[in-house]
Formats: C-alpha cells, structure tokens, sequence
C-alpha cells in the first residue's frame, strides 16, 4: 500500500537552459517525464547533461520555452 500523495499524470517537463563553454552559444533541452534533481545530480552514472556543460536556468513547465527562447535568443530546441 503506497502512502502520501498519489502522483499525478504525467509531470511537467523540466526546461534547461545550458552553454558548452562560458563565452558559447545558449541551447535549450526540455526533459519529460523526469525530475529537476536527476539533472542537477553531478554524482549520477548516467548524468543527462555532461559535466562540463554550464546551466543557465532550469524551469519547470512548459511556459519556460516561450521565455527562455526570448530571453537567450534560442530558434530551436536541442535534443540530447
């Protein structure tokens, strides 16, 4: 028997805003069905973004893509 809250349908996607180098260019990824710690997480085997990547931001929700997309000056999102 599960105690607490049951989770609800699908979780919201978590939007990261991310730069290859300190002076590169801005590129975004939306993660769905994931949480924002399993990003975060650096100690993690299977980290979904590399170790030296820089994160900008991280939002959750979808009404992130629209504000970060005018705030770095991102045309499209990036699949990893």
């Amino acid at each position: 028997m599960n105690k607490g809250r049951p989770p609800s349908s699908p979780p919201p996607p978590v939007v990261v805003v991310y730069r290859k180098r300190e002076k590169g260019k801005a590129y975004m990824s939306v993660f769905e069905n994931t949480n924002v710690d399993s990003i975060i997480n650096g100690r993690k085997r299977n980290s979904l973004l590399p170790d030296n990547f820089l994160i900008e931001a991280i939002g959750v929700g979808s009404c992130f893509i629209e504000d970060y997309k005018t705030s770095y000056d991102i045309k499209k999102i990036k699949e990893l």
